[in-house]
C-alpha cells in the first residue's frame, strides 16, 4: 500500500482524537503503522495465503520423495514383465505381479 494511504489513516485518527501532528510526525508515525501491518500475520500466526503453485510444489515433492523410497522389484529385477521360455522361439511374457508391471516396489 502507498504511503499516502497510511498518512491519511494516521492523519484521521489524529484528528478524531483531537491530537496535533507537524507533517514530520504525521510521516514518521505512518511509517511505523505501515511496517506493524506488514508484520501483523507473522506476529498473530496468520501467514498469508501462498501462490497456487505452492501446493502444487508440495505434492509434486511428496510425490517425488515416495518414489524415489521405492526401490527395484526382486521378482522381474526392474523390468515390469515375468518372461518365461518354454522352448527355443517360445516364450511367455507375462506383467509381474508383484509390481503391476511398474518395475518398482
Amino acid at each position: 500500500m502507498s504511503d499516502t494511504y497510511w498518512m491519511e489513516c494516521v492523519g484521521e485518527a489524529l484528528c478524531e482524537a483531537g491530537i496535533s501532528a507537524t507533517e514530520e510526525q504525521l510521516k514518521t508515525v505512518a511509517g511505523i503503522v505501515q511496517g506493524a501491518h506488514e508484520v501483523y500475520g507473522e506476529s498473530h500466526g496468520s501467514e498469508p495465503a501462498g501462490l497456487p503453485q505452492d501446493a502444487e510444489v508440495k505434492a509434486l515433492r511428496a510425490e517425488l520423495q515416495k518414489e524415489r523410497a521405492k526401490v527395484t522389484c526382486g521378482e522381474c529385477k526392474g523390468t515390469g514383465q515375468i518372461v518365461t521360455v518354454y522352448l527355443p522361439g517360445r516364450r511367455s511374457i507375462e506383467t509381474c505381479d508383484a509390481c503391476q508391471g511398474r518395475g518398482r516396489v
